[in-house]
């Protein structure tokens, strides 16, 4: 497919679940990757209650209006509330996800592509200090930077500094 786009190599951004998708394949066949960001990944720890009721948390949320979001969230109440429909359509989806998967040390000494991992000091899925010591001990290609203050959706929190890694990677893959 990339072939028939014209490109010989892609870069990856993911997001949680598509973070974990974009290490594990870094981890397993780099040859087609320019680069990755993956942003608050799962696959550091096991995900459990605390993350499924932030998540009920958060819904709640993005139902109030604006004027109040603002004050309780960070980043623009609009775009929780241009996807609060995407949402509440995707409760209606029954995924099939595999088991949980943590990377081994191995997985993650596999990566041979630019990569940066951008982790949420709040994230509620990971402890992002100790993934950062272990990332740094296992594989200096993989750049990491947490995010004073933000939780596991630095792309709503903070766009800008996820819009400019991004560029930054693009930019010194290129």
């Amino acid at each position: 497919m990339l072939t028939g786009l014209g490109h010989d190599k892609v870069h990856l951004v993911g997001l949680s679940r598509g973070g974990f998708l974009s290490l594990n394949l870094a981890s397993r066949c780099s040859d087609r990757l320019a680069g990755v960001i993956a942003v608050d990944p799962s696959g550091f720890a096991w995900i459990g209650a605390r993350f499924i009721l932030w998540s009920l948390v958060e819904v709640l949320r993005w139902t109030l209006p604006a004027a109040i979001l603002r004050r309780i969230a960070a980043g623009d109440p609009a775009v929780r509330h241009t996807f609060r429909r995407l949402l509440v359509a995707g409760f209606r989806y029954r995924a099939s996800l595999p088991p949980q998967h943590l990377f081994t040390d191995d997985e993650l000494r596999a990566i041979d592509v630019p990569t940066h991992v951008l982790l949420g000091e709040r994230s509620n899925i990971l402890r992002s200090h100790e993934v950062v010591t272990r990332l740094e001990q296992l594989n200096p290609r993989i750049s990491t930077e947490v995010v004073p203050g933000a939780g596991h959706i630095p792309t709503l929190e903070v766009p800008d500094l996820v819009t400019a890694r991004i560029l930054d990677l693009a930019g010194k893959t290129a």
